[in-house]
């Protein structure tokens, strides 16, 4: 029985996002801001800008280090209050290209930025996710 995104990925005509890190086990980085909580809910995929799917979550990864940077200026937070946690991929966990990133209003360059789409409802801290050091 097909797991939930890769039916997802049919039925939409998705392609995989072009990256070097893709599989299970390897570890994509998100920022947040304030406490990290013990379990982080993914948002249905509407949110990150796909049609949403049944039993389908989805995050945004990327680049922390530019992500940092550019949220804190976009959205007026201290940097240094951002915090950057490790995601753990899944088997069946899948990246797309970013869907509503166009380029830095700054540069016009393009950093790296991609939606992780899973089926898991809850990501534990400790268990999916870490906070990076």
């Amino acid at each position: 029985m097909p797991d939930p995104v890769s039916t997802y990925f049919e039925k939409h005509d998705l392609e995989e996002a072009d990256v070097y890190s893709n599989q299970p086990g390897d570890v994509w980085e998100r920022v947040v801001w304030g406490k990290i909580p013990d379990e982080i809910i993914p948002h249905r995929p509407s949110v990150v800008g796909l049609p949403n799917g049944e039993g389908v979550y989805g995050l945004h990864v990327g680049d922390a280090y530019y992500w940092r940077s550019r949220l804190s200026k976009d959205y007026d937070r201290p940097k240094r209050s951002a915090k950057v946690i490790e995601i753990k991929l899944a088997q069946g966990d899948r990246l797309v290209d970013d869907p509503q990133y166009a380029t830095d209003p700054d540069t016009g360059d393009k950093s790296p930025s991609y939606v992780l789409l899973t089926s898991r409802q809850i990501l534990r801290k400790g268990v999916d996710f870490t906070v990076a050091k």
